[in-house]
């Protein structure tokens, strides 16, 4: 998501032109004139598939995953999800809540710090980055203080290893779409918290009512789309003690226009709706 410096053609691996709208419509216009602007690394003839509208409830297909023991999902989110769940099932929508990926969660997640770190070190000026490996090569192996590091400064071998999977995550995510239209999901595993910036990256905690979990768990639930290059919508769902919940939308690659689609009839059905902050 960080722009190279001024001259950069390279798109940098991950990076998601993500913006923030009033409505499904205000999302789509965006998506229509950042798709006039050298799309597809401007391949002739490259284009989106269309959509034909929103789709009648009744033919709507929908999988749920609303929490995850390796990133356990506070109740006001989790509710937020099976919320909808609930409603699109009386609103004629099949939905099912066994429905994962073949790939593991642990091996999904995994993948995708694999893939994101580097990308963080890529940034880091050379003096620092070959601090940062020698210190990570030096580090024990079970100090996990040194896994954001050790990844960071990984190996170009490594990084294949982890791209190959992807490639198999993206697959086993395919075969998903071949049955539903989309999959329903939090957008992350708390609402807003207060941002730790005392504390080492690896020691930050965020409370998951009243449990202690690792900062890196707020990464899960977004990688889930990122790593295959998964189209994803958040929409409103509301708010828990004053502070806004989202349900994230996932469909399938290059369905873009396809997904907004479905998540006209999800908000409609659901009642999801922008509401303007009180200033």
């Amino acid at each position: 998501h960080i722009p190279g410096p001024p001259g950069s053609l390279a798109v940098s691996d991950l990076s998601v032109s993500g913006p923030l709208g009033r409505s499904v419509d205000d999302l789509e216009l965006m998506l229509r004139t950042t798709l006039t602007v050298g799309a597809f690394n401007g391949i002739p003839g490259a284009a989106l598939p269309t959509s034909d509208g929103p789709p009648d409830p009744k033919d709507l297909r929908i999988a749920v995953w609303a929490d995850e023991a390796m990133a356990k999902v506070s109740a006001g989110c989790r509710d937020a999800v099976t919320g909808f769940a609930a409603k699109l099932e009386e609103a004629g929508a099949l939905v099912r809540d066994d429905v994962r990926p073949s790939i593991g969660p642990d091996h999904l997640f995994s993948t995708y710090l694999t893939l994101l770190w580097p990308i963080v070190g890529a940034g880091l000026p050379d003096p620092v980055w070959h601090d940062l490996d020698r210190w990570a090569r030096s580090a024990a192996a079970d100090d996990v203080s040194a896994i954001a590091p050790r990844l960071m400064t990984a190996s170009h071998k490594a990084w294949l290893k982890a791209d190959s999977l992807r490639a198999k995550i993206a697959a086993s995510w395919a075969q998903i779409f071949e049955n539903y239209d989309a999959m329903i999901m939090p957008v992350a595993p708390t609402t807003a918290f207060a941002h730790n910036t005392e504390d080492e990256y690896i020691d930050r905690v965020v409370d998951v009512d009243g449990e202690e979990r690792p900062y890196m768990d707020t990464l899960f639930w977004a990688g889930l789309a990122t790593a295959p290059g998964l189209p994803s919508v958040a929409v409103p769902a509301g708010a828990v003690d004053g502070l806004p919940v989202g349900v994230q939308i996932v469909g399938p690659k290059y369905g873009d226009f396809g997904l907004l689609d479905a998540a006209r009839t999800i908000c409609d059905v659901a009642g999801a709706a922008f509401q303007a902050p009180p200033s």
